[in-house]
């Protein structure tokens, strides 16, 4: 949950197309990893919210 938070923060309250460091959803799905490897159905959510994200424009679709 530690790691839900912030990235749900980030999206929800995020300026759209403002990624001043560049970064990508690889990274972000990287970094989010461990959400993936405790419960499955967080990273439902998770994942969600990095795609939403991605449309948002806060990480770049490589």
């Amino acid at each position: 949950m530690d790691g839900l938070q912030p990235l749900l923060n980030h999206v929800i309250t995020g300026n759209d197309n403002e990624n001043p460091h560049g970064l990508t959803k690889s990274q972000i799905i990287e970094k989010n990893r461990l959400i993936k490897d405790f419960s499955p159905q967080l990273w439902g959510i998770a994942e969600e919210a990095i795609n939403k994200g991605v449309v948002k424009g806060l990480y770049k679709n490589e």
